[in-house]
């Protein structure tokens, strides 16, 4: 009996102090947990106070541009504002009391030199405070501003009067900008010529052009001619900031820098500070832009102890120690416990962890219902989505190889055409994304040539990074095998996604591109000279959504190629590496444990067109003279317009058919030479069509190429294996068209040769422009090409309308063939 109890109080002490142990566990967690939410709810409360500062200074600037609007529009109302008008319109502003924050608002006139006598002896007419009336700096120019009106006429606006900011860089800057863009248009930091005491405060200006009313006023060009002068007003950043100091005033400290670098903040670019107990500590800190009138401003928000003291809460320390107090009564109290109660508890325990695994699996359930149905949903948008794509981008395609549509129509095209195919680019890595996380993404190894396989994919990137500039470099180690198996499809996707990033973050330099084989694993390095990464940003790269780098570069993507580029690579039993330096470049590693495989030689192919555009018509290489007849079918009216005009624009004989037994009922009377089949269509499918079609006499070769909207690798995997001759997806790539047509049908394209501008329209060019052109493409220099060609434009009024296509679309080699032409014209 005693053994009994001893082994009792034994077996109790455990549990007592076991549930010590989990109710320690417990109340740390809901200390940590509380600990975390009270930052987190900090975090929020102080993220939404930095949104109100920004929302009140957008507010307060939005305000004061329509201020200037007023102004313009009053002088677009009368034939010549007067002084006493003028004055008049800004007392009714009442600026202390509805815009504080405006120093003056004011006009400046522009002035060409012949006009300077004339206008000075009008204003020092006016006698007075303006008897001494001149414009400053007196530099001669070839462009005078000059201020003529500033409101509130006080002391510190009278330093104003006569001086031409146009003299200035940075208000030249921030005036040229409203002047050509016809748009409110803010400057950097300046010192303000109204700064005549000790209280100095950084200032900024703000400009509304005004243009003659009996000028067009709708091009940069005309917007010079027509311009009269500027609306403008003037702030002091201090006096602006205190207008809305009740927003943030006790609680957080503001900070305005100048431009919008968040890396180099320096006493040299602040505006504004509050500062307010600068010793203090801080938990919260945020650096943010923020764009005003076509200028940006760099934000830093620091919170005050006042911020801290109103968000801290004392709960978690309250949980903490009423938590330990339980849970010590609690151990006492179970030591207490009989050994029957002990058991009952036992039992208790073991009917909620059942109850809770059953829960569990419940909702495992449910998750994998969900995923389930968010899969189809994907699929079923991707189809959905691309089918209007196909029309959008089919048409685009149209108009870009018409020989009617003007040049710079073309260019519009183009900018449609790849606006589509970054849509098209972000639902693949959307669907792609989503199978993979689903685990529904599925590998097919095959046999893969090493030599061919590279080579394509090296032939296709190395014309991306020519019209770079870049130099590409393709590497290929003397024992990487024949043949691999390998999904072809996926290795493709990871080898583009990562040359694709080196040639998007590179300007200058080289791409290189290196291929190994070590102990039955396929090794891929990407190495380029880019702009790099910080070592933080190494952290999130392969995370879906993260982009990095400069803002230029993150409207180009989607933020997706690289986190499924790590996802594909992980599937495949790889791994990825990277290590970058800032400003030096980047180096992927790529690990992927491929067999060796015997693979065949592929047979050479047709390269594809290098420019569809240029293909006017076919020749037949079997000896025929007739029309080649293709039989489009499409249960859908668009898609079969898209496919009939493309094909038919080069010399097809085209006939439709709306359905699958449409298709069965004409073949034998049209006698089609190649079938193109939609896959999903009402009645008899794609697949099921083409079976029927070569069951009838004379059409067991007939080639069938399937255009779909449907891109499951499984789905294309069945129609090749069913016989297809291809399978095109939908939206339809004309060069992918004309090249799987040449592979299938007897015919060599015919291109039409572009034709050189006469030499009389190069006599305008000078020797010296043309050189300097030449060395900003070599050097790059996109912008600098710009500001080049829109110089000549100004001051010559005609330029070859090719050129700022071809800058649009970095085609540097065309620009510099061009060059060349010019040169031997002028020479």
């Amino acid at each position: 009996m005693k053994q009994t109890i001893d082994t009792t109080l034994i077996r109790y002490n455990y549990s007592a102090w076991a549930v010590l142990l989990i109710g320690c566990v417990i109340t740390l967690s809901s200390w940590f947990f509380l600990q975390n939410n009270n930052r987190q709810q900090a975090d929020t409360q102080f993220q939404y106070r930095v949104s109100k500062i920004k929302n009140a200074i957008n507010n307060h600037m939005q305000a004061y541009q329509q201020v200037l609007a007023g102004g313009v529009g009053l002088f677009a109302a009368s034939q010549e504002v007067t002084r006493a008008e003028w004055k008049t319109y800004v007392e009714k502003l009442e600026l202390q009391t509805f815009y504080p924050g405006i120093q003056g608002i004011g006009f400046s006139v522009q002035l060409k030199p012949e006009q300077l006598a004339a206008h000075i002896a009008n204003i020092r007419a006016e006698g007075g405070f303006f008897s001494d009336y001149a414009i400053r700096p007196p530099d001669e120019r070839l462009i005078y501003t000059s201020i003529v009106y500033l409101e509130p006429l006080d002391e510190r606006n009278k330093q104003a009067i006569g001086y031409d900011m146009f003299a200035e860089d940075t208000r030249k800057i921030a005036m040229t900008r409203a002047r050509d863009t016809d748009n409110v248009a803010l400057s950097g930091k300046v010192k303000l010529v109204q700064e005549i005491d000790s209280d100095i405060q950084a200032g900024f200006l703000a400009y509304a052009p005004y243009y003659r009313g009996d000028m067009p006023h709708e091009t940069v060009e005309q917007r010079r001619q027509a311009l009269v002068g500027y609306v403008y007003a003037v702030f002091r950043s201090r006096d602006l900031m205190q207008a809305i100091e009740g927003v943030y005033q006790g609680y957080i400290d503001v900070q305005i820098y100048d431009g919008g670098d968040r890396e180099h903040l320096n006493d040299e670019r602040l505006m504004y500070a509050v500062k307010a107990n600068d010793n203090a500590p801080s938990n919260h800190l945020v650096t943010d832009t923020i764009g005003v009138a076509g200028h940006t401003w760099t934000l830093q928000f620091r919170s005050l102890p006042a911020f801290e003291d109103e968000v801290n809460s004392h709960t978690p320390s309250i949980v903490l120690t009423s938590g330990l107090i339980f849970s010590i009564l609690l151990f006492f109290m179970i030591r207490s416990f009989e050994t029957q109660r002990l058991l009952a508890i036992e039992q208790r325990t073991n009917a909620l962890l059942h109850e809770n695994q059953q829960q569990l699996q419940i909702a495992k359930e449910a998750a994998e219902t969900a995923n389930h149905a968010k899969s189809a949903f994907l699929t079923n948008m991707s189809h959905e989505l691309r089918t209007p794509l196909n029309a959008i981008l089919g048409f685009t395609q149209i108009l870009l190889c018409s020989k009617h549509i003007p040049f710079k129509l073309k260019g519009k095209a183009r900018g449609i055409l790849h606006a589509g195919e970054h849509l098209l680019s972000l639902i693949n890595d959307i669907l792609d994304l989503s199978k993979i996380e689903a685990g529904k993404i599925e590998l097919y190894p095959e046999p893969v040539n090493t030599g061919s396989f590279f080579n394509e994919v090296v032939e296709m990137m190395r014309f991306r990074s020519e019209q770079k500039l870049l130099n590409f470099e393709y590497v290929k180690a003397d024992d990487l095998p024949e043949g691999i198996l390998v999904d072809p499809k996926r290795l493709r996707q990871i080898v583009i996604n990562l040359l694709g990033n080196a040639i998007k973050f590179t300007d200058q330099g080289s791409v290189t591109l290196t291929v190994a084989y070590d102990n039955g694993s396929l090794l891929i390095t990407v190495e380029d000279s880019g702009i790099g990464m910080h070592e933080d940003e190494l952290e999130r790269i392969f995370q879906a959504f993260v982009q990095v780098g400069e803002e230029r570069y993150k409207s180009q993507g989607t933020g997706l190629g690289l986190s499924i580029t790590h996802k594909i690579v992980k599937l495949m039993q790889g791994e990825i590496t990277v290590s970058s330096q800032f400003g030096q470049g980047s180096q992927f590693q790529l690990m992927i444990p491929v067999p060796e495989a015997q693979a065949e030689h592929p047979e050479p192919e047709t390269m594809l067109p290098i420019d569809v555009e240029q293909i006017t018509s076919y020749q037949r290489t079997d000896g025929e003279k007739a029309a080649l007849r293709l039989l489009v079918v499409d249960d859908v009216s668009n898609n079969r317009e898209v496919l009939h005009d493309m094909l038919e624009s080069v010399g097809f004989d085209i006939m439709d058919a709306d359905s699958g037994e449409a298709c069965l009922q004409v073949v034998n009377t049209f006698q089609p030479d190649l079938v193109l089949l939609d896959m999903l269509m009402h009645g008899l499918d794609g697949l099921e069509t083409m079976q029927q079609l070569h069951a009838l006499p004379n059409c067991s070769e007939l080639p069938v190429m399937i255009v779909s909207a449907n891109v499951e690798q499984r789905m294309q995997q069945s129609a090749i294996h069913a016989g297809v001759a291809a399978y095109l997806a939908k939206p339809v790539s004309l060069p992918i068209l004309f090249h799987e047509l040449s592979k299938h049908l007897p015919l060599t394209w015919l291109y039409e040769t572009e034709q050189p501008l006469a030499s009389e329209d190069y006599a305008h060019y000078s020797l010296e422009w043309l050189n300097s052109l030449a060395q900003m493409v070599t050097e790059g220099d996109s912008q600098a090409l710009r500001v080049l060609v829109e110089e000549f434009k100004h001051q010559y009024g005609r330029l070859d309308p090719r050129l700022d296509v071809w800058i649009k679309e970095y085609q540097y080699e065309k620009i510099l063939e061009w060059i060349e032409e010019a040169k031997t014209t002028v020479a």
